[in-house]
C-alpha cells in the first residue's frame, strides 16, 4: 500500500513535474506518466522505473515508522526475487535476538556511495565530533586521530577474522579520509532491529536521505539506509552471516549469498534440476507454484 502516482503529483508543483517529465522522456504523444516511465538523473548512472525509485524511498524511510511494524521489534527482508535453495540448519533471527544485534546481513559489500553530499547529510543529521549536536554515538576511535570529524563516517569495511562490520571516521585535514566513502549492505536480505531504526537521531539522516532537490530520486536508496545507522549505532552489532557460522544459500542475480556463482543462474532452472528432487520440504510446499511470470 501507499500513495499513488496521481497523489504524488498532486503534492509537486508544475516546475516539479515538468523537471520529472523531461528525466522519464515522457513523450509529447503521451498524455500522463506511468509507474513504468524509466528515468535517469545527473550525477547517476542509474536508469530506473519510478516504481523502483518510490520502492527505494519508501525502504529507507518509510519502512521503519509503518503503523503494519509499530509492534515488532526485528525484521528479516528478502527481495521478492531472492530464492532459498536449501533448509537453513540455523536460525538467523535466533541468532539476531540472542545477541542483541543490529543488523545481519548475508553479503557485504554491495556497492558504495561517496562525495561532499553525503558527507553533509551524515553531519546534519548526527552533528560531528567537535559540535556540541554530536548524536553519532562515535568517540573518535577507528583512525581518525585528533584531526577525526567522528559524526562523519568515512569508511565501512568487514572484519573477516570476527565478522562484524567496522569504521573509521573522516578527518577535517583535507586528506584522502575527509569525504566519505561508504560500502554498503547488499539490499537482498538482511535482518534488522526496528527499534535502532526509529531513534530520533538516526530517523534524522533517514529522512535528510529522501529529502533531495527533487522527487524520485535514487543518488540515495535504502542499501545506504540500512548500513549507515546500524554502523554509527554500533557496528561491533553488525553480524556478517557466513563468518558467523550461517549458511543461508539464497539465490539472486545468478548468485549464491552474494558471492558463488550456481551451477544455474537462473532459479527456474535451479528448481527444475535440483530443488524439487533434492529438497523435500519445498517440493511439498512449493512444486508447481516456482513459476516464470513472463
Amino acid at each position: 500500500e501507499g500513495p499513488s502516482l496521481e497523489d504524488h503529483l498532486g503534492n509537486m508543483t508544475q516546475s516539479e513535474i515538468k523537471s520529472l517529465y523531461e528525466r522519464c522522456n515522457v513523450l509529447p504523444n503521451e498524455t500522463s506518466i506511468t509507474w513504468h516511465h524509466h528515468c535517469s538523473e545527473e550525477n547517476s548512472e542509474h536508469v530506473f522505473n519510478l516504481g523502483y525509485a518510490w520502492q527505494a524511498e519508501f525502504r529507507s524511510y518509510h519502512l521503519w515508522t509503518h503503523p503494519a511494524l509499530e509492534e515488532y521489534k526485528y525484521m528479516m527482508w528478502l527481495d521478492a526475487d531472492a530464492m532459498c535453495t536449501k533448509t537453513w540448519e540455523n536460525d538467523p533471527m535466533r541468532v539476531m535476538i540472542e545477541n542483541d544485534l543490529v543488523l545481519m546481513f548475508d553479503q557485504f559489500p554491495g556497492g558504495y556511495v561517496s562525495g561532499e553530499v553525503l558527507r553533509q547529510k551524515i553531519e546534519a543529521a548526527y552533528g560531528n565530533g567537535s559540535s556540541s549536536n554530536y548524536d553519532g554515538g562515535g568517540d573518535g576511535s577507528g583512525g581518525g586521530g585528533n584531526n577525526s570529524t567522528a559524526g562523519v563516517i568515512c569508511t565501512i569495511d568487514l572484519d573477516m577474522e570476527r565478522g562484524v562490520l567496522t569504521r573509521e571516521f573522516c578527518t577535517d585535514d583535507g586528506g584522502r579520509r575527509s569525504l566519505p566513502s561508504i560500502r554498503q549492505v547488499y539490499g537482498f536480505h538482511h535482518i534488522t532491529n526496528l527499534d535502532i531504526y526509529r531513534k530520533e537521531k538516526h530517523q534524522r539522516f533517514l529522512k535528510g536521505l529522501i529529502t533531495n532537490d527533487y522527487k524520485f530520486s535514487r543518488l540515495w536508496d535504502d542499501q545506504l539506509a540500512v548500513t549507515l545507522p546500524a554502523v554509527m549505532e554500533d557496528p561491533e552489532r553488525c553480524w556478517d552471516y557466513r563468518l558467523n557460522g550461517l549458511h543461508v544459500g539464497i539465490h539472486h542475480n545468478g548468485r549464491i549469498d552474494g558471492k558463488e556463482h550456481p551451477e544455474y543462474l537462473s532459479y527456474l532452472n535451479f528448481w527444475a534440476h535440483h530443488g524439487k528432487y533434492d529438497w523435500p520440504a519445498a517440493r511439498a510446499m512449493c512444486d508447481g507454484l516456482v513459476t516464470s511470470i513472463g
